[in-house]
C-alpha cells in the first residue's frame, strides 16, 4: 500500500523502489537504466524489465522457494512496477496455514505474493497458493526461474554502485 501510495504522486517515467537506508555511491545504476529493454514471449509480465539487486533472490534449489524475487532494490517504468504492487491487501490466510502441530507455517511470503499475484493478473489465471510457490518438480522450477529472469534484470549491489547497511548485509540469507 506504502509502495503504491508513492508510485500515485510519481511524474516520472522511471522510478526507483528502495529501502531509505541504501547509499547510492555512483551512478552505475543510471548507465543500467538506459539498457532497460522491452520483454516479448513467453513469460512476460512487465513491458520492460526491471531492474534489481541479486540481494535476497531465493535460489529454489537451495532454499526449496519458489517465485522469489528480492524488492530490495526495484528501478524501472512506473507501470512496470505498479504492476507489481498494485493488488489487494493480503490476509492472514493468504500467507499462513494450519501446521502439523496445530500452530501456523508459512506458505507463502511478500516478495512470492507479488509475483504470483501479478502473475494471476496477467495471465488471467488463479494459482493455489498452498501447494504452488514450494519447489516440487522442475516444471514449476522452471517457469519460476523463467518468470524471474524474463522480467528482471538482476546485478550485484557493486554493479549498481551501492551500499547497504551493515545490519541487512549480516542477514545476508
Amino acid at each position: 500500500k506504502s509502495t503504491m501510495n508513492g508510485l500515485g504522486k510519481c511524474v516520472n517515467d522511471y522510478v526507483v523502489k528502495t529501502r531509505t537506508d541504501i547509499i547510492f555511491k555512483s551512478d552505475a545504476l543510471l548507465a543500467e537504466t538506459a539498457k532497460i529493454k522491452p520483454i516479448r514471449g513467453r513469460y512476460k509480465l512487465f513491458q520492460h524489465k526491471v531492474l534489481s539487486t541479486n540481494f535476497y533472490v531465493r535460489d529454489p534449489i537451495k532454499s526449496n522457494i519458489l517465485y522469489h524475487p528480492s524488492d530490495i532494490l526495484l528501478i524501472g517504468k512506473k507501470d512496470d512496477i505498479s504492476l507489481l504492487f498494485n493488488h489487494e491487501l493480503a490476509t492472514y490466510n493468504d500467507f499462513n496455514r494450519v501446521g502439523a502441530a496445530g500452530g501456523y507455517d508459512n506458505k507463502i511470503v511478500n516478495e512470492q505474493y507479488l509475483l504470483l499475484k501479478t502473475m494471476e493478473n496477467v495471465h488471467n489465471i488463479e494459482i493455489p497458493y498452498t501447494t504452488f510457490w514450494e519447489y516440487k518438480g522442475i516444471k514449476k522450477l522452471i517457469q519460476s526461474e523463467n518468470l524471474i529472469f524474463k522480467n528482471f534484470s538482476i546485478y550485484t549491489v557493486l554493479q549498481l554502485g551501492l551500499l547497504f547497511p551493515k545490519k541487512l548485509i549480516s542477514s545476508d540469507p
